[in-house]
């Protein structure tokens, strides 16, 4: 049943029969208004999860933000709030068979649910085949030097089809590769220069790639032997130690000397003027 916007009175009743009045009010809002997407054309990964945004109005609202295929009843993407007027969502999966995907790009219709509200986009997505990585390194542990050489290389097919830039993450063990370079077939990424630790519950360096809701392992990266960094600050502190003893010791010993130079002055001072009145009182007798 249809209802008009506005503010309404709430009346609560329990047990079908008591009946408490409340000052609270309830607002009905407009539906929101759908206007158009950016990208224009919807595009993405057979994997889903990279975004796109939503333009409209009445946004502000809303407590529920999902996109599901059309007839399905999974939705497993969700949108967040940017502003009044725009969303960010993500794209779902691709609900057609694996089989029939490898074939061919597949085209779905999308529908995006604003808490009892929906709408179906009037541009279907295009699907296309997730990005592939080739083994990296032929599948064997690559031995890193962080002091020769700065980024590794990841080799693949249909890198930047759909997906840019912005929409791929990858790490070495438990912190971030920095990617530097995309192209349709390479990934350049820079692993952090101190060697990261792993993962909780393992023992290596998994270089993982993830993009929307892609995720793969692609290799395992080892760092060449590198002097720990306690030890280079514990080895800077005991030269500067040294250098501030020395130091110290050198001023001592030359205030010593400097203060034995200064008691023998005084003492041949003394005794210059003791000998002067020894020898001015026997010419006076």
């Amino acid at each position: 049943m249809a209802v008009d916007i506005g503010k309404y009175k709430m009346k609560i009743t329990f047990d079908s029969n008591t009946e408490v009045n409340s000052n609270l009010q309830f607002e009905y809002l407009p539906d929101p208004v759908i206007k158009a997407t950016k990208p224009a054309e919807l595009k993405s990964i057979s994997s889903g999860g990279t975004t796109f945004n939503v333009i409209g109005e009445g946004f502000n609202a809303i407590d529920s933000l999902t996109v599901g295929v059309e007839d399905s009843e999974v939705r497993d993407s969700t949108c967040r709030i940017l502003t009044q007027t725009k969303l960010e969502c993500k794209y779902p999966r691709n609900g057609e068979s694996e089989k029939r995907r490898k074939k061919r790009a597949t085209r779905s219709n999308i529908v995006i649910y604003l808490d009892g509200f929906s709408y179906e986009f009037a541009s279907s997505v295009l699907y296309v085949n997730d990005p592939l990585f080739a083994a990296f390194n032929d599948n064997t542990t690559y031995n890193f030097d962080p002091s020769a050489e700065e980024s590794i290389k990841l080799v693949g097919k249909g890198l930047t089809t759909v997906t840019k830039h912005n929409d791929y993450r990858v790490s070495v063990g438990s912190k971030e590769c920095i990617i530097t370079n995309l192209t349709d077939s390479e990934l350049i990424c820079r692993p952090p220069f101190m060697e990261p630790s792993a993962r909780l519950n393992e023992d290596k360096l998994f270089i993982r790639v993830c993009v929307g809701n892609m995720r793969r392992t692609v290799g395992i990266i080892e760092y060449r032997s590198q002097t720990p960094i306690t030890t280079i600050v514990i080895v800077v502190l005991s030269v500067l130690i040294i250098v501030a003893l020395g130091l110290l010791v050198a001023v001592l010993i030359h205030k010593r000397t400097h203060d034995r130079k200064t008691r023998m002055i005084v003492n041949i001072t003394k005794e210059m003027q003791h000998l002067k009145r020894d020898t001015k009182s026997s010419t006076t007798n």
